[in-house]
């Protein structure tokens, strides 16, 4: 219950922040420290949720219905604790988790640079906001009772010696076919057992343990280290969609650049180790086997990658005066590394590759699916405004004659042949998405020429 206060309060207070934050950059007096303050009490139910959610898992907290299904007594402290993100809401809460402390070091930073904070902090705060509402108690919260929703449990899960009270029998079902019993445990069965003294804590001794396929080493490193590079990609769309607001494209160049190579550097870092956990635990045959949920995260991480690029040609042609080169494609660079993320989620946890890759989580319901999409659309159809509105000023010369030997212009071949290889891989990616997966050479055939280019 308390982890569920938490989630709503983060939630409210990055509803008011985001309030704040407008109001600041409009001009209003005294709102600055409100918001402030706003994103703090977010950022600090975020950390206080994520502190509840372990320490129910670690101390096999079994009356929630994500700590029985994703957590056992049988399971090492550390696979235990990497329980935390072995369902899809435990994943979204570690998401969560770090995107409230980079958002705390990401104030600091725009604190000090002029006005740069509310317009920054404005967008991030509603990444963050977003995230928490799809952990909500009535949307995919780890915090809801296995009681709130009816459901039945194994007897071997059941402790015996309350199986012989007499009210115990109208909650007894047999499944003759897999030879097994099972408990139903609903509200009615809860009240019985309060009215005995017994509380679903100590009915329910045990867990369904960790998916077979998540009990390794690398399950207590790839995903977190994948989230923190989720988080950071939030930053450079955020810098991105403030100097759109201001409509000042110089500044922004300087300031985003260092969060982009961290995050982009991060990402990279767990696709290698996601890579190499594949190779030892699904038999692939390698380190990369172009499985749609590898691939949905090496999407962001090839577009992140051109974006670096093409902001050092920026950053390089500022010395001669004005916004420099690309301004208008390493704003779309910056927003697409995000919103493919996004779109990296929603494939992973929407269902859509159940049948195409080997390890995508299951379908979450028809309601977060949504939610899913909406999330997505919001931050595409931000961005798209933003050009929209702004795109006079945008469509002003901001290139500069160069060199065909030029270092820029090197570094734009790169960039494109990396922005192609992204397409190719959406593009397989998507496919089951219209009912049909490509063939694996698919990919092969058409990124060798790019690799070689």
């Amino acid at each position: 219950m308390l982890g569920n206060i938490a989630v709503t309060i983060g939630f409210l207070a990055g509803l008011f922040s985001i309030t704040m934050y407008y109001f600041t950059y409009k001009g209003y007096e005294n709102t600055l420290v409100k918001a402030r303050i706003g994103y703090h009490v977010t950022a600090i139910m975020s950390i206080l949720a994520s502190i509840l959610l372990a320490h129910a898992v670690l101390t096999h907290q079994y009356q929630y219905n994500y700590v029985f299904n994703y957590s056992g007594n049988d399971l090492s402290t550390g696979l235990l604790l990497s329980s935390f993100w072995g369902g899809q809401e435990g994943s979204f809460m570690l998401w969560v988790f770090f995107t409230a402390i980079i958002g705390i070091i990401l104030l600091d930073y725009t604190s000090k640079r002029g006005d740069l904070e509310p317009r920054v902090m404005m967008i991030f705060t509603l990444n963050l906001t977003f995230l928490l509402f799809l952990v909500n108690p009535l949307l995919k919260s780890p915090f809801n009772f296995i009681w709130m929703d009816p459901s039945f449990v194994e007897l071997k899960h059941i402790d015996s010696q309350y199986l012989s009270l007499p009210f115990i029998r109208s909650f007894l079902f047999e499944d003759t076919a897999a030879g097994k019993s099972f408990v139903k445990i609903g509200g009615e069965l809860k009240a019985q057992l309060a009215a005995s003294g017994i509380s679903i804590q100590q009915f329910i001794i045990d867990g369904k343990g960790l998916n077979p396929l998540l009990q390794n080493f690398w399950m207590q490193i790839h995903p977190p280290v994948l989230f923190v590079g989720f988080a950071m990609s939030a930053v450079p769309f955020s810098f991105a969609m403030a100097a759109l607001i201001k409509n000042d494209y110089k500044d922004w160049v300087k300031q985003a650049f260092p969060w982009m190579l961290t995050g982009t550097m991060v990402l990279g870092l767990a696709i290698m180790l996601g890579g190499y956990w594949a190779y030892g635990i699904l038999g692939l045959g390698g380190y990369w086997g172009w499985d749609p949920v590898e691939n949905s995260s090496l999407i962001p991480w090839l577009i992140g990658v051109a974006s670096i690029h093409t902001l050092v040609i920026q950053r390089k042609t500022q010395s001669k005066g004005g916004a420099g080169r690309f301004v208008k494609t390493n704003l779309i660079l910056a927003m697409l590394t995000y919103i493919f993320v996004l779109y990296s989620t929603f494939l992973t946890r929407s269902g859509i590759l159940g049948d195409s890759s080997v390890h995508s989580f299951a379908e979450p319901g028809m309601l977060v699916y949504l939610l899913l999409v909406i999330f997505m659309l919001t931050f595409l159809l931000l961005g798209a405004t933003g050009f929209v509105f702004r795109w006079k000023t945008l469509n002003t010369d901001f290139e500069a004659e160069e060199s065909i030997l030029s270092r820029e212009l090197a570094l734009f071949t790169g960039a494109v042949a990396l922005i192609a290889s992204a397409i190719i891989v959406l593009a397989g990616t998507s496919a089951p998405i219209f009912g049909q997966a490509v063939e694996i050479r698919f990919y092969d055939e058409l990124n060798y020429p790019l690799q070689l280019l």
